[in-house]
């Protein structure tokens, strides 16, 4: 990690004297484009433009303007990052700052497009002082194959010839063929650096069994140092050699990187081949880093989690962000050396057994990996004890300090007694029953329950009940969700997956253990390419199950509950009755509400009958589970009509749409005059930090009329300032209406 971190960090600010030189072009080295620094470089480099490197020292804390300009408070602090070497770029007078964005396929939106959020929130190319931004829109992130693909080629030329020909040099075909193949050369020969170096410190590791390694997975910018927390320094302190995947090269390429299950979660195909790399080595250990509330890296997190479990090894998930502990960092890293020395002097005494003629044969470290935790389990679960024990042993060093190599040793200072070490259950045979094991706890009441009762996950008082089951499928929302999806969400999902994807999950599951023959589940393709894809694998892991999952994308609504914007702006949603129906008495307020309620019957009886013959319209528009169960939304609806508004619900055709900007309903809002619109997320939703708060500015500037409130759903997040926020856009439309 040390030696990328060294080898990144000479890249830095170029002066060219060349004619382009003029030009000066920033380089955004965070999320998809951190590890091919070298390559966009050089590329700039070889043009003839100056080139323009952010000053992490200023970019990773940033100026109070940078974090200003972040769109959502929930979005991950490598995108976060993104703002404040954005402004050091700034600080150095760029002309125009270069972040592209990339083809998503399965990949997740904010690493693929947060160029976007980038533009709208800092105003690149709109705000005085502020540079132009180049996002091309390329299909492939990897330099290899970006110079391979001819529509990437002519994209970067139609990108970079309108700057060569401001400075009066245009761009010439064969000058941007040799740069791209110089700068592909320059990545090349960096990864080739990387790959000689880890060859060498798996080398050195390999001639000593006492020698030891860790390899630090994650996303490839998690090996930025303002992401990796010096997390490679204080295994390099314990004794271990630190390997990073890109060091790995062709060993890590040649391992299975297919994803388990029926369903496979295709974005953890990375993990997954360095986690099985690292279990299959006897001298490597693996420690992966994740970014607060990324939902790719949760899923992904556990099916590592499910191969290390049945390999009997440790397993341990490091989360960095802008407000890490560090000291909880050492404790966990602390943990797994300790755990690490124990399974070693395991293996120690077993082979002096079997030497003395007491065991069944030879025993190498791997084949103990097991027994050493009984049966496998999480570091951090490791006890922290006998804190006084020392190595006894210092073996000869690797002496490269730009690989984060360090003395091997076969013990870590504090290393429990391994018959002190903690025991964990064995792991499952089941590939389905491994969730339970290791974040469920006991689901062996699954199959013991009684028909019309929800056993295992599902709590007791929630019967699934009045679930339409036809044949051997069935329609997953055959009801509203309800409390009981709730729970199961919160015990059967991965944290920091959204709402949206948990809710439907947690559904699935339920029908699952209700009906053991059911077969396949129809349900509605709510989101496409994010996180609703992982559900059927998320099932699949809680239920040990694969039935067929078949995606609608439309909405199934009784007669009573498809109410459409165009027929009544009255009508309200599932739980709200038919069109122009009254809405149920609400409860009675209490608190600022009830104050609130009470300032309002103050008004004078010009102005109530004002608001009575002119009610204020809220349009509603996000996910179409958000806005159209009312469950998710807390019986938004109702509570808009409560308020004396007149909710406009949209065309819940136009909501199953990839682009959750949503525009075709947005335009559908302002040629209907409504000027106020609520627009429903998950919290922490992907999209949504590129998408919807990440694009607000660009849709003020398209309805100017129209003033766009997000709000987000989660069942840990307050409802009440929910609540609050929509009494607030009530009061600003009411008083246009007045």
């Amino acid at each position: 990690m040390a030696l990328e971190q060294g080898l990144i960090a000479r890249l830095g600010d170029v002066e060219s004297a060349e004619p382009r030189g003029k030009m000066a072009l920033g380089i955004l080295d965070t999320l998809e484009m951190y590890e091919a620094l070298p390559f966009w470089h050089t590329l700039l480099a070889e043009l003839g433009f100056s080139v323009r490197v952010p000053d992490h020292a200023i970019g990773q804390g940033g100026s109070r303007a940078a974090w200003e300009t972040v769109p959502s408070e929930s979005v991950c602090y490598p995108a976060k990052l993104t703002h404040g070497r954005l402004f050091s770029l700034v600080d150095k007078g760029c002309d125009a700052v270069l972040m592209a964005r990339f083809d998503r396929s399965h990949h997740c939106p904010v690493t693929c497009e947060y160029a976007d959020a980038l533009a709208d929130g800092a105003g690149l190319g709109i705000r005085d002082g502020m540079p132009t931004l180049l996002a091309p829109t390329l299909s492939q992130s990897k330099p290899r194959s970006l110079v391979a693909c001819a529509e990437d080629r002519a994209t970067l030329a139609a990108y970079l010839e309108p700057l060569a020909a401001a400075t009066g040099m245009p761009l010439e075909p064969s000058e941007l063929d040799a740069a791209l193949a110089a700068a592909l050369a320059a990545q090349e020969a960096f990864e080739t650096t990387m790959e000689q170096a880890g060859t060498a410190a798996l080398a050195w590791v390999e001639t000593d069994p006492r020698r030891h390694a860790v390899l630090v997975a994650g996303r490839p910018y998690h090996n930025d140092a303002a992401l990796a927390h010096d997390v490679d320094a204080m295994l390099h302190k314990m004794g271990f050699a630190v390997l990073n995947p890109l060091a790995l090269g062709s060993r890590l390429r040649e391992a299975d990187g297919r994803a388990p299950g029926a369903y496979p979660w295709k974005p953890a195909k990375h993990l997954v081949r360095t986690a099985r790399f690292a279990l299959g080595h006897p001298q490597i250990d693996l420690v992966c880093l994740q970014s607060f509330g990324c939902g790719f890296d949760a899923v992904s997190l556990e099916e590592v989690r499910d191969l290390a479990v049945e390999a009997g090894a440790p397993f341990t998930a490091l989360k960095v962000d802008e407000m890490v502990d560090t000291a909880h960092l050492r404790i966990r890293l602390r943990t797994l050396g300790e755990t690490i020395a124990a399974r070693k002097r395991r293996a120690t005494r077993v082979s002096r057994e079997t030497q003395a003629g007491s065991g069944d044969g030879g025993v190498r470290e791997g084949s103990t990996r097991q027994s050493a935790f009984g049966g496998g389990g999480c570091a951090s679960d490791a006890l922290d004890a006998h804190q006084g024990a020392g190595a006894s042993h210092t073996p000869d060093t690797f002496d490269d300090l730009s690989l984060s190599g360090a003395p091997g040793a076969s013990d870590v200072p504090g290393t429990p007694d391994a018959a002190s070490a903690p025991s964990t259950p064995a792991a499952p045979d089941a590939p389905g029953s491994q969730v339970a094991s290791s974040m469920l706890g006991s689901l062996d009441g699954r199959r013991e329950g009684t028909p019309g009762t929800s056993p295992g996950c599902s709590p007791d008082s929630d019967s699934p009940e009045g679930l339409r089951q036809k044949g051997s499928g069935a329609f997953l929302l055959d009801r509203g969700l309800d409390e009981g999806d709730l729970e199961v969400a919160r015990r059967c999902t991965a944290k920091d997956v959204c709402f949206t994807a948990t809710a439907l999950a947690a559904r699935a599951i339920r029908l699952l253990e209700e009906n053991p023959e059911l077969a396949a589940i129809t349900l509605p393709a709510v989101c496409e390419r994010c996180l609703v894809d992982a559900v059927p694998r998320m099932v699949e892991r809680a239920t040990g199950r694969a039935p067929e999952f078949v995606w609608e994308r439309s909405w199934r609504a009784d007669d009573a509950d498809g109410a459409s914007p165009q027929h009544s702006g009255e009508a309200a949603l599932a739980a709200g009755g038919a069109p122009g129906a009254e809405p149920e008495a609400p409860a009675a307020p209490t608190g600022a509400a009830a104050e609130a309620e009470a300032a309002g019957a103050r008004s004078t009886d010009a102005s109530a009958q004002t608001r009575a013959s002119a009610k204020p319209r809220i349009g509603i528009v996000g996910n179409p589970l958000l806005v159209l169960d009312p469950f998710m939304n807390d019986g938004l609806v109702d509570l808009l009509k409560s308020l004396g508004a007149e909710p406009v619900l949209p065309d819940a055709d136009l909501l199953f749409a990839d682009d959750v900007r949503f525009l075709p309903q947005l335009d559908a809002f302002a040629a209907a005059g409504v000027r106020h619109v609520i627009y429903l997320q998950s919290f922490g939703c992907l999209k949504g930090h590129v998408k919807s708060r990440g694009v607000l500015h660009d849709l003020g500037r398209r309805y100017p009329n129209l003033q766009v409130t997000v709000l987000d759903y989660d069942p840990e997040a307050s409802a009440l300032n929910r609540e609050n926020r929509v009494r607030l856009v009530v009061e600003a439309a009411r008083r246009e209406t007045t």
